[in-house]
This record gives C-alpha cells, sequence and structure tokens, in this order.
C-alpha cells in the first residue's frame, strides 16, 4: 500500500511539475485543463474537501472550480475496468458469515440481503455507478461506509467482496436503528412495511423518505422497483 501511495505521489508531482503556472497570458485556463486531466485518469470523489496550499500555488490564487482529494487520506484510485461476477451461491456463504460476525439485521434476513445484493450490483464486486459513486457488491457510497464501517478505509476496501458485504449490512442496521427514533409511526407498522422502509432509505436516502413523510406513494418508481424485487413483490 505504501508503494502505491508512494508511486501515485510521484505521479502527481511530476503531473503539476510540468503544468506549473508561468507568467503567459495563457494560465488563466489551466486550472480547468489540469483538473480535467486528472479526472480523466483518476477517481475523484469530490465530497467535503478543501484547497492544499500546493493546490492554491500551483494552480492560481482563484484554485480550481472542483476541489481535489487530499493526498494523505488517499481519496482517488482508478476504478476497475472489468467485471467481477461472483456466484450467487458463493454470496450465501459470505453473507452468512458475515452475518455470524456482526451485529446483523434483524428485520432485512439473510435471503432477503442476498436478494438485496442481487438487486444492487448483480453479484459484480467491482460494480460502480458513475452517478452515485456507490461502489462494490453492496453499492455503498462512502458517507454510509463511514457510519457503517468508520474503523475500514472506503477507498481501499468497498470493491473487496467480503467487507463491501459487511458494509452494507452493517449500514443497514444502522437504518433499523435509526428508523424507531425517526419514523413517526414505526411501532403500528408491520416487518414488511419497516422492511420497506429500509429498503426505501437505503436506495433513496432517508433523509429523502422522512422530507416526504415517509410516504410510499412518494418515492421514485426506480425505487420501487428496487423494493418489490428484494421483498419479492411481483415479477420484476
Amino acid at each position: 500500500m505504501k508503494k502505491q501511495l508512494l508511486a501515485t505521489m510521484l505521479s502527481l508531482g511530476m503531473f503539476f511539475s510540468a503544468r506549473a503556472p508561468s507568467n503567459s497570458s495563457n494560465n488563466s485556463t489551466q486550472p480547468k485543463e489540469i483538473y480535467k486531466e486528472l479526472q480523466n485518469n483518476f477517481f475523484l470523489q469530490t465530497d467535503s474537501l478543501s484547497y492544499s496550499p500546493l493546490e492554491s500555488n500551483l494552480l492560481g490564487k482563484k484554485g480550481l472550480d472542483y476541489k481535489l482529494m487530499e493526498m494523505d487520506s488517499i481519496n482517488f484510485e482508478k476504478i476497475p475496468t472489468k467485471s467481477n461476477y461472483i456466484e450467487k451461491s458463493k454470496v450465501k456463504e459470505m453473507i452468512n458469515e458475515v452475518y455470524k460476525k456482526i451485529d446483523a439485521p434483524k428485520i432485512v434476513n439473510k435471503e432477503t440481503y442476498l436478494k438485496f445484493i442481487e438487486k444492487e450490483s448483480t453479484f459484480n464486486s467491482n460494480a460502480y455507478n458513475k452517478s452515485s459513486k456507490a461502489s462494490g457488491l453492496s453499492q455503498t457510497r462512502q458517507i454510509a461506509w463511514q457510519d457503517a464501517m468508520p474503523k475500514e478505509n472506503y477507498i481501499i476496501n468497498r470493491f473487496d467482496p467480503k467487507k463491501s458485504l459487511e458494509a452494507g449490512a452493517k449500514y443497514i442496521r444502522w437504518i433499523e436503528k435509526a428508523l424507531p427514533h425517526m419514523h413517526p409511526n414505526w411501532t403500528t407498522l408491520s416487518n414488511e412495511e419497516k422492511a420497506s422502509q429500509i429498503l426505501y432509505s437505503y436506495n433513496w436516502g432517508i433523509g429523502n423518505l422522512q422530507k416526504n413523510n415517509w410516504k410510499s406513494s412518494k418515492i421514485p418508481k426506480e425505487t420501487s422497483d428496487y423494493e418489490k424485487f428484494v421483498l419479492g413483490k411481483g415479477n420484476l
């Protein structure tokens, strides 16, 4: 890992050195050009970032239009270009191991979680959503991973099958624990209704669900189809 980080740092050092601004009148376009090339060569996660002194000096006082990842937390790396589909039976075995290891979800059981993973990634451990940046078997995003497994580095572990399954299950359990304190009618819901609310929260976002008063009629069709598939409702 240290060798990989060092190689990345050297690459970026050479990259920036070759593009340090001169006194040329054309420098006004350099920041966007630099970002575009970085975007083409590295995965950039753009949440909660700040400009570094190095970026400010190299890219001009106005800085970049986009914020770059900080080096010390290894926040960029190439996304796998090849799919890695795992047999359903093998994923089932790993889920059994994960559920034995952790404080597993109580409402979303192992069988439901297997369907959940099938819908999220079709058992492709290298699955990556360019729009949401969700990654791995469980399609966990960085913010959810930090809630579920704060001691495990997201960038390094997100495409690891077992780590992704563990993160997804832990985040579902986190949702299970959070909803009773947020949903005004939680105690009156059936287990199936609770499972639906959990899946809506995972797929669409617990904040979106809360803003729409927890009404299933308000959720997007994609999320509704997702919930029906996972819970075996209809033939989707």
